[in-house]
């Protein structure tokens, strides 16, 4: 992704795939992968009034319809970017993403589709829940903001977007936000500029 020319695009500390070039563009590797192997985060039992604590939020990009198991949430997020104006060079490079239809990419910016999934303190096992995050056989992450277990390190992605007539929006069913439930993704005191958390899980 093309960001801000002589911007302040930067990482810190673990951020997986996603890194930034010395022009100050991002680059964002996705692997895809079954959705449907991530569910409700099962933690210590425990019921408050009756009803489950959520205590964990986690978000995974949507490459496919095969959305996470038992998500409350339908209607996924949507993270567009109003990314370089000037002469921008947004590309995609070799694998499934190029042609994913939930990802979209042209000269005037970048969106990615997110769905979340939700921790949760409950007492009752089923099928919608995990005890810990699936084993794909490689290391990954997932954008939430939680610093303690599961996680097995932390970092962010801040990505400093187009300054002149910046159009970033995030939204989902139509409504804005200015952050992802678990805030694997924010814009709440920056709405210019984009900031990606990253939990490392695997």
């Amino acid at each position: 992704m093309d960001n801000q020319d002589g911007g302040s695009t930067s990482t810190s500390n673990w951020t997986g795939a996603w890194s930034v070039d010395g022009n100050g563009n991002t680059w964002h590797t996705l692997c895809r992968v079954d959705g449907r192997l991530f569910k409700f985060l099962h933690l210590t039992p425990r019921v408050i009034d009756g009803a489950p604590l959520r205590t964990l939020n986690y978000g995974v990009v949507r490459l496919g319809n095969l959305r996470p198991t038992y998500m409350i949430h339908v209607d996924p997020y949507i993270v567009h970017h109003d990314s370089e104006d000037d002469n921008n060079k947004n590309i995609s490079t070799a694998g499934q993403v190029v042609s994913n239809p939930y990802i979209h990419r042209d000269t005037n910016g970048f969106a990615l589709q997110f769905w979340i999934g939700y921790g949760t303190n409950n007492a009752n096992e089923s099928s919608s829940y995990m005890s810990e995050f699936p084993n794909l056989g490689f290391s990954y992450g997932v954008f939430s903001s939680n610093t303690s277990s599961p996680s097995l390190a932390n970092g962010s992605l801040y990505v400093d977007d187009e300054n002149t007539r910046n159009a970033n929006t995030l939204t989902k069913g139509g409504v804005a936000y200015t952050n992802l439930d678990g805030y694997g993704v924010t814009r709440v005191s920056d709405p210019g500029n984009t900031r990606y958390n990253f939990m490392k899980v695997r």
